[in-house]
Order: C-alpha cells, then structure tokens, then sequence
C-alpha cells in the first residue's frame, strides 16, 4: 500500500501499549495505529476509525475499511468509510460474514491490491 502511495493505517481494540511494538516487530509502516484505548471507544464505535483516518489527513468518505469480525463493518459503515471483510481473517464468532453488510468481500490479501489497482 505504502509503495502504491497509498495511506493506510491499523485500527485494533487492542490496547496501544501491545499494538505499538507488535506492529514495529512486524514491520508494518503503516501511517496510523489507533488502540482499543486511543479514544475511549472501541469498535464497532466509529470513533477509532475516525481518528485513523484524521491522522492520516484522508477524508473518512474516501477511505476503505477492512476487516475481519461484524464490528469492523459496522464501525466502518458508521464512519462513513466503504467497507471489505477480509474473508481469510477471523470471521468473528459464527454468523456469516456475506450477511455483514460490507461494500467488498476479499477472498485472499493479494485481492485488496486488486482492488485498489495496484497488482
């Protein structure tokens, strides 16, 4: 995504004191990481989203929102932000996850490079 040119960011409801140093031993450089703690709400509260996309200067209308669990839509949907399941993920517990509503559904990480026109 960064050599796309591309923003991008992490949003987790894990608190940022485990977020911060996982994302750095993974070498994720992504350009924000909010936590479960960063603004008092957790999703599905827009309010993580939301900060994301300020840090990243990105207008939440023109963000796409990718997750794993029925909260990740529900949060994205509620910031305003279009949404995939990353259908490879967590999947959350039970439900099905085609019944959640998103904009997108990506079958495996390379389809989101795919879809953002960079593979």
């Amino acid at each position: 995504l960064s050599g796309g040119g591309l923003a991008w960011g992490i949003v987790t409801n894990k608190a940022e004191r485990f977020a911060l140093p996982l994302a750095r031993a993974l070498g994720l450089a992504a350009g924000a990481i909010v936590g479960g703690d960063t603004t008092g709400h957790t999703k599905p509260h827009p309010a993580p989203l939301l900060e994301a996309a300020r840090r990243l200067g990105v207008a939440p209308q023109a963000c796409l929102y990718v997750g794993d669990d029925e909260r990740d839509i529900l949060a994205g949907r509620a910031a305003g932000m279009r949404t995939a399941v990353a259908a490879w993920g967590y999947l959350g517990h039970g439900g099905v996850f085609r019944h959640w509503g998103a904009d997108l559904e990506l079958a495996a990480p390379g389809d989101l490079l795919k879809t953002l026109g960079l593979a």
